[in-house]
């Protein structure tokens, strides 16, 4: 019998991968910097907005401006809140598999991203 289920929240309970990608693309964007959809995947996928323009910006041969990066992030992050807020995608199967769990387990979520956007997608799911 299982006593706790522990998920991700991102990716496996709620599909936010594309408004994370198109947020970081739209901030790289304001600084003139374009990454392919490979390019992205492979340097920036995964990682934390301030990770993942670092990571661009790496990738780019641009100068790295801590400050610069700290802006971009927080572009990007107002740009995945207003994505996100038009709507959000829960994984195929995620609602009825917690509906299921919630009297038989503990259930935790996991995931990367800050404490506020966590809260934001679970309070839109």
């Amino acid at each position: 019998m299982l006593d706790t289920v522990i998920l991700e929240l991102e990716g496996v309970i709620a599909d936010t991968s594309e408004a994370r990608r198109d947020a970081v693309f739209a901030s790289l964007r304001a600084d003139a910097i374009q990454l392919s959809l490979s390019e992205y995947r492979e340097h920036c996928a995964g990682l934390a907005f301030e990770d993942a323009i670092r990571a661009a910006i790496r990738h780019a041969g641009r100068p790295v401006d801590e400050t610069a990066i700290a802006l971009a992030a927080l572009r990007s992050e107002r740009a995945y809140r207003a994505y996100i807020g038009k709507g959000l995608t829960l994984v195929d199967g995620a609602r009825e598999t917690l509906e299921r769990l919630h009297d038989t387990a503990r259930l935790a979520l996991v995931t990367r991203s800050p404490r506020n956007d966590a809260m934001f997608v679970l309070s839109l799911a």
